[in-house]
């Protein structure tokens, strides 16, 4: 908990615009492929990696990464980043415009 506190705090002091998106039930590890390399409930045993589906969290790391990129880096319109999404309604997201 003290790391969502952190984090939480360096988002809420940033000097320019910023995201702040969290996953429920999501572990660290489950920001890589092990998820989908492990067998899962073995994985979740051993705490390894959270209850939520391997897939469904690289879908959604992938989504808000790409985003992310394609908005800051080519410049396009990226719905996914204004708020909300309908299609991820596990993702607690926060934007930050000072």
């Amino acid at each position: 908990m003290q790391h969502q506190t952190t984090m939480r705090a360096v988002f809420e002091s940033l000097p320019g615009d910023g995201y702040f998106v969290q996953v429920p039930k999501m572990f660290h590890l489950n920001l890589t492929d092990v998820p989908l390399l492990i067998y899962p409930p073995f994985g979740r045993k051993l705490g390894l990696f959270g209850p939520i589906d391997a897939n469904r969290v690289h879908r959604i790391v992938n989504a808000y990464t790409l985003a992310f990129f394609d908005r800051h880096l080519k410049g396009m319109p990226t719905p996914l980043l204004d708020g909300p999404a309908a299609q991820f309604p596990e993702v607690r997201f926060d934007t930050r415009r000072p």
